[in-house]
């Protein structure tokens, strides 16, 4: 589950219109596909990086419709339409979106991990960082190893959450080191030097006075 799935391999393999029936259908790998390709960046950036490098195919449609949609005299201060996030989460490209996160919610439903990892991802872009925590740790518990790694770094800086949990924190960088997450290892290490995470801060201090 190490190795993040490119959405477009399947259009490429069986067409836009028979991924759009089967997602329609329920088969959860295509309404993953179709709904990532809606929300995903352009590019394949930072934020929801695409299995393989460059630009996919679907991209440049999904650019296309996007740009001819709002033209430039209706955007943002992005000046130009160079990510569909971008697009669709600034510049207000709400149908498109909510059509691509309703199908990543169907194939979230059926226990599809990348899908509930990229629900996180969405909620994080719009700043409803509870509801980002909530899917990142529904696919840290399905086993993803990112997704684990994410819920760590948000219970770290306590962000969607009521306060910092570091011991829990380190509990999920733990989890992600241990299936080969090595910024993980990287975060958990960190939080070890300076005194955070270790399992003693979460016991009862016991008074002098009873020892």
């Amino acid at each position: 589950m190490s190795a993040w799935p490119d959405p477009s391999a399947l259009f490429e393999a069986l067409g836009a219109e028979t991924v759009k029936r089967r997602a329609a259908e329920g088969y959860w790998e295509a309404q993953f596909s179709q709904g990532y390709l809606l929300v995903s960046e352009a590019d394949g950036g930072v934020g929801m990086p695409l299995g393989g490098s460059g630009r996919s195919p679907q991209a440049d449609v999904g650019l296309a419709l996007c740009t001819a949609q709002f033209p430039v005299a209706h955007q943002t201060d992005t000046r130009r339409c160079d990510h569909l996030m971008t697009k669709c989460f600034i510049c207000g490209c709400q149908p498109w979106a909510e059509e691509g996160t309703a199908l990543l919610e169907k194939a979230a439903g059926q226990g599809h991990a990348y899908a509930m990892f990229a629900l996180g991802d969405i909620h994080d872009m719009r700043k409803e960082y509870e509801q980002a925590v909530k899917w990142f740790t529904k696919g840290a518990e399905a086993g993803l190893p990112r997704s684990k790694f994410t819920v760590g770094v948000f219970l770290d800086a306590g962000i969607g959450v009521a306060a910092p949990d570091h011991p829990a924190a380190a509990d999920w960088y733990r989890q992600a080191a241990d299936a080969g997450y090595a910024e993980a290892a990287n975060n958990l290490s960190q939080m070890y030097a300076v005194g955070r995470g270790w399992a003693w801060q979460t016991m009862p201090t016991t008074s002098s006075s009873s020892l």
